[in-house]
């Protein structure tokens, strides 16, 4: 009897060890094809929320391509936040289709984080932070998020009311969650691509935030190690202070991008605005590139000179370090109905290398009439560029105002 009981005893050991196996994968490392939807059991394939798909892959890692698709839209209480993930690879990557459906989050940071996750693609995801902070984000990456991608999507905040040049952006590259320009030695991301999504705030007349991206570079090896981003095809609807920034890069491009403040319906920006600003961009392994931009419509669609910030700079540009292989260009753009009362700028470039400004076209950018000196239209002010400096077929019409009138 004792022979008969231990026999069965064990038959129900093994039985047990097998079922532990069977039920593995939902511990296991992830691999194939798993939905976000919650109105499904979380486990198997499906998970309830974007919380419990982070959960999941933090913990367990991947062991081959991870695609998930988002079913529904999610409400969340915290940021989702995605770290280093084990085994993650240039064939093992984490591509999430977003199927246009809402992520949303009230956080006084970034809905999404990347801090150190690589090989990441965000596909067709509708961003929301429905926070009143002026620190409101869509995307941060930092820790050296590489090889990540934010395509075809909206980022958009519903609540913002407060314009400050100390605020938020949709995406940003940057340590910290209150400073949206913030540099470390070891760099946010690279080989990473932004790529046409809709930014925007919904609620009535918002300032925006304080940037709508802003890219920023490893303070101890931007010269010399290749970041190689790309922000294009974005349409930027709304920002207080500067659309794109850049500072300390290397290799990034701004190409095709649809920068405006249409959400707007007043002056509510910064006195000072920017469209494009990069600060110390080098070129390892290509060139920096801000062409083919459209720049209108501010400070807000219909404005004039009389309701403008006083001073507005389509570029901002100053030790931009291209090569004889890899030129620095602003090549391309349009600039239309750009307003400001006290100087308008097409752009402010200092100290580029190796420069390429060719083929813009500017259009009924207007500065205020005036009897003060002080009032001006500046247009292509290019001071200290060095080194093949090329200025050709650019075209300025329409454009008016000031005491003194500067074309280049």
């Amino acid at each position: 009897m004792n022979k008969l009981y231990h026999i069965k005893n064990y038959f129900k050991s093994a039985f047990a060890v097998l079922l532990v196996g069977f039920c593995a994968p939902a511990y296991a490392q992830l691999s194939g094809t798993y939905t976000i939807d919650n109105t499904a059991a979380t486990g198997g394939t499906n998970f309830n929320k974007w919380i419990d798909f982070r959960n999941s892959i933090t913990t367990n890692g991947v062991n081959g391509a991870v695609t998930v698709n988002v079913m529904t839209d999610n409400t969340e209480t915290a940021q989702i936040n995605f770290g280093a993930i084990t085994g993650t690879s240039s064939t093992n990557t984490v591509t999430i289709n977003g199927n246009n459906k809402f992520l949303s989050v009230g956080i006084s940071d970034a809905v999404i984080l990347l801090s150190g996750a690589d090989y990441f693609t965000f596909d067709k995801v509708v961003v929301r932070n429905t926070s009143t902070s002026q620190y409101v984000q869509g995307y941060r990456l930092f820790n050296g998020s590489d090889y990540n991608t934010i395509s075809n999507g909206v980022i958009e905040f519903t609540s913002l009311t407060l314009g400050t040049t100390a605020g938020g952006a949709y995406v940003a590259f940057s340590s910290s969650a209150t400073s949206m320009t913030a540099t470390s030695s070891t760099g946010h991301g690279s080989f990473c691509t932004i790529s046409n999504n809709l930014m925007r705030t919904t609620n009535t007349n918002s300032p925006g935030p304080a940037y709508a991206i802003t890219c920023t570079g490893s303070n101890s090896t931007y010269s010399s190690t290749a970041q190689n981003n790309t922000i294009s095809g974005n349409t930027i609807q709304n920002f207080y202070f500067m659309a794109i920034y850049m500072y300390f890069t290397n290799g990034n491009q701004v190409l095709n991008n649809d920068i405006s403040r249409a959400n707007a319906t007043s002056y509510n920006s910064s006195a000072t605005l920017y469209a494009i600003y990069s600060y110390f961009s080098y070129a390892a392994s290509r060139s920096t590139k801000l062409d083919g931009n459209k720049i209108h419509d501010m400070p807000f669609f219909g404005a004039t000179p009389t309701t403008a910030p006083s001073t507005m700079y389509a570029f901002y540009t100053y030790y931009n370090y291209g090569n004889a292989t890899y030129k620095f260009t602003i090549n391309n753009n349009d600039i239309k109905n750009v307003m400001a009362s006290t100087n308008n700028y097409l752009g402010y470039n200092y100290f580029n290398y190796y420069f390429d400004l060719i083929g813009n076209m500017a259009d009924n950018n207007d500065v205020s009439t005036s009897t003060s000196s002080a009032v001006n239209f500046r247009g292509w002010l290019n001071y200290g560029s060095y080194n093949e400096y090329r200025f050709n077929n650019n075209t300025i019409q329409n454009c008016d105002g000031g005491y003194y009138w500067y074309g280049i």
